[in-house]
């Protein structure tokens, strides 16, 4: 279709149907439509539009065998290439070599392993070594102390044995200081001790009136008895005159003689 033609099909389809209102727009749209038509004479044809991309193509197309030549002798050769080093010989290289690989890392491996089982046996020599000592040690130091246990002990028995047996003979001498000193000792002498009704010891003849009743405690039992008469001073003893009155026997002296002078006496029951 031609230009001109164009134009003046876009122009003939803005006609006005009202007189006065298309007046004013028809000079306007003749001064379009001209312009319009000096654009498109100075617009190239359909074939010149067309010849630089039909030149491409043409070019690229006579280009595309070689390049897809080219490109399938590349990949040719890279198959090839590909090929050489996947050959039964090189995989049975490949498989040498990691076979090889394999054993020598087998071999590091038992190495390694030998090495730290013997530093692992080492170290555990050396704690046994050290444990065994400590045993020993410790088994001196418990024969020591059962020795000095026993010792003690022994001394312990021994000194307990002393303790007793002076302990012993304290309390055997302590007994003895205590029966000279107990009016039953007296009374073993042939001695009596009066108590009256109450049971209270008298101390003096004065204080017995005719008819009290008395009780007289011998060594080997007690006697009731009855006063018959008031009591009366005692009867000096015969002989010359300035003689001394007979010295009463003294009591005998102890270790603790402060003790003996704590003891209750015959008259102080």
């Amino acid at each position: 279709m031609d230009a001109h033609h164009f134009a003046d099909r876009c122009t003939g389809r803005r006609k006005c149907h009202a007189g006065q209102s298309c007046v004013g727009v028809r000079p306007h749209l003749e001064r379009r439509r001209g312009e319009l038509r000096g654009l498109a004479r100075l617009l190239p044809s359909a074939d010149a539009l067309l010849a630089i991309p039909r030149q491409r193509l043409d070019a690229a197309s006579g280009r595309l065998p070689r390049a897809l030549r080219a490109n399938a002798f590349a990949h040719r050769i890279q198959f090839q290439k590909a090929s050489a080093r996947l050959s039964p010989s090189s995989l049975k290289a490949r498989l040498e070599r990691a076979r090889e690989r394999s054993e020598s890392l087998g071999a590091n491996l038992e190495r390694c392993l030998r090495r730290a089982v013997e530093r692992k046996r080492e170290r555990f020599s050396a704690i046994r070594t050290g444990l065994d000592a400590a045993r020993r040690a410790q088994r001196v130091h418990i024969a020591r102390n059962r020795d000095r246990l026993e010792g003690l002990g022994d001394r312990a028995t021994r000194a307990t044995r002393i303790l007793l047996r002076e302990r012993r003979r304290q309390l055997s001498s302590a007994a003895q200081v205590l029966e000279a000193l107990s009016y039953h000792g007296v009374l073993k002498r042939g001695f009596a001790l009066v108590r009256d009704a109450r049971g209270m010891a008298v101390r003096a003849a004065s204080a017995v009136a005719p008819g009290t009743a008395l009780e007289l405690e011998f060594a080997d039992g007690r006697v009731g008895v009855v006063a018959n008469g008031a009591g009366t001073a005692p009867v000096p003893p015969t002989g010359g005159q300035g003689m001394a009155p007979p010295s009463r026997p003294k009591p005998a002296r102890t270790r603790s003689g402060d003790k003996a002078k704590s003891q209750p006496g015959l008259f102080d029951l």
